[in-house]
């Protein structure tokens, strides 16, 4: 029960990432941030500038309808938007406080928690674990893992954080969760972002409990390298743009455009949830973005999302080009 305590104190506590976020709170900003490149997935933040020449424009108008949209036309009863430019730090949403199930999106933050604790121990990640089917209750998963754990075969934790991120295998997620050290390095991680543990939740039940702004800062921190260092922020990223999973967000971009992202599916008795949330590597401005919605129908909630993303991308590249051409 003690795991479940850590992955719903994350949401529960008001995803108080303080420490981290601290110097970008999510106000609408007036300066470009200037980087350090160098790696091809993240990029440090190094300081401000006045300039404010490449801010793009405020499009909530263009989200908005196409949020209506999905409302009207693929069956979405709720649907909420986050948009956040990467190069400026600027950010726009919709419902962007409306609280959702999580769900697999956890995934995210437990392998935070592992690299983090690679960084001391590098040899963590090629310890070896068993699976062993008896000791887990298997979960239903609308996406089925295109592959799945082997009873009574071993794995290691690095095979088991991609499994777990590629395939959003929830049998590699339990195993990773129930290995003896799994809970600490969890709770420190916690316990350095500021999360509080402070009671004990049915794991059963059915709560929305995250926002699609609260869940942002998981790939703000990817992104801009504040947590974990530099080489493992972009091993973090890698494998998330290697996620099986070519619906939603990516099949809203151009074919070859890198997508680092997660999804989170969950049936609950009131109907579906679906989220897709990442950085979609536009090649000229780079850029997070994150969709919660709910409905009848998984189908239609992934074609919602995938409808958002492709609006998104239309408009981010249409106002860049236009400051080229």
């Amino acid at each position: 029960m003690k795991r479940f305590v850590i992955i719903f104190v994350l949401f529960s506590s008001g995803f108080l990432l303080g420490f981290f976020l601290n110097q970008h709170k999510d106000a609408p900003q007036t300066s470009l941030e200037h980087r350090e490149g160098g790696y091809d997935l993240i990029n440090p933040l190094l300081e401000c500038t006045s300039d404010r020449a490449q801010e793009l424009r405020p499009f909530e108008d263009v989200i908005a309808q196409l949020v209506r949209d999905v409302q009207r036309e693929h069956g979405v009863t709720e649907a909420a938007v986050y948009f956040r430019d990467l190069d400026t730090g600027k950010w726009l949403g919709v419902n962007e406080r409306e609280l959702f199930t999580p769900a697999s999106l956890v995934k995210v933050p437990i392998m935070m928690a592992y690299l983090k604790e690679a960084e001391a121990d590098p040899d963590l990640l090629q310890k070896k674990l068993v699976y062993n089917p008896t000791s887990f209750k298997d979960s239903v998963q609308n996406v089925e893992p295109r592959e799945t754990l082997i009873p009574g075969n071993s794995y290691t934790i690095q095979d088991l954080i991609e499994r777990m991120i590629t395939f959003s295998d929830n049998r590699a997620m339990d195993l990773l969760l129930e290995f003896g050290t799994g809970e600490k390095v969890l709770e420190r991680t916690f316990i350095d972002l500021d999360i509080q543990v402070d009671h004990l939740p049915d794991p059963d039940r059915e709560t929305d409990i995250l926002s699609v702004k609260e869940y942002a800062g998981f790939f703000r921190i990817l992104y801009n390298a504040s947590y974990l260092n530099r080489a493992f922020s972009n091993i973090a990223l890698s494998i998330l743009s290697n996620v099986d999973f070519v619906g939603g967000l990516s099949a809203g971009v151009p074919f070859g455009v890198v997508v680092a992202h997660k999804f989170g599916e969950r049936e609950t008795s009131t109907g579906m949830q679906l989220h897709d949330c990442g950085i979609i590597y536009h090649p000229l401005r780079p850029y997070l973005l994150c969709i919660m919605t709910r409905g009848k129908n998984f189908n239609h909630l992934e074609e919602a999302i995938s409808y958002i993303s492709h609006g998104v991308y239309e408009e981010v590249d249409r106002q860049i080009k236009a400051r080229i051409y």
